[in-house]
């Protein structure tokens, strides 16, 4: 959009998602699954002014989200999940994992340039980043209470059922360059 002739507004946006499934087919009982998914939005404003100056305003948004997902039911305890005395006792064993990530950031840019020649230029800007991390997983089903396994929950050997973290950040940048 073009309010002036030395005036432009533009808006941008995008999004993507992505989907994976897999299931053994042989026993149906391994699998795993998956999703991503991203978008950004943007609205930049440039302006000349006067015949040196120009002017560039953006602010914008993205997200990013990610998800991981597995199971498996399973009498084998090469695998790490079972114990020997639940083999023995014939019954089939479930484990469980799931992951999830997401950030979120908004930004804010201004950008000023100064041509005081057609072989001179002078830009200097300043930008804000506001940021959201978010991390977390779960784990649950059989897990082995005695192998130094991928399941144990003892001996260091391993991760705790379950964990979220989530943090918020901020960023400021300032920068000069001159041009011969």
């Amino acid at each position: 959009w073009r309010p002036r002739a030395t005036q432009r507004a533009t808006l941008f946006g995008g999004a993507s998602r992505e989907r994976s499934r897999r299931v053994e087919t042989t026993s149906r009982d391994t699998g795993q699954s998956g999703r991503a998914t991203s978008s950004v939005a943007a609205l930049a404003y440039d302006a000349a002014i006067g015949a040196r100056v120009t002017s560039r305003t953006l602010l914008s948004h993205s997200t990013m989200t990610s998800a991981l997902s597995a199971f498996e039911r399973s009498l084998d305890n090469n695998r790490g999940a079972n114990t020997t005395d639940s083999i023995a006792s014939g019954g089939l064993l479930s484990y469980q994992a799931s992951r999830d990530a997401a950030v979120r950031e908004a930004s804010l840019r201004q950008d000023l340039g100064f041509a005081p020649s057609p072989r001179h230029t002078f830009d200097a800007g300043t930008e804000v980043h506001w940021l959201q991390t978010d991390w977390g997983w779960r784990i649950a089903g059989d897990r082995s209470l005695l192998e130094a396994n991928a399941s144990s929950i003892r001996l260091g050997q391993s991760l705790p059922a379950g964990f979220d973290s989530s943090i918020a950040s901020q960023r400021v940048g300032a920068w000069v360059q001159d041009r011969w």
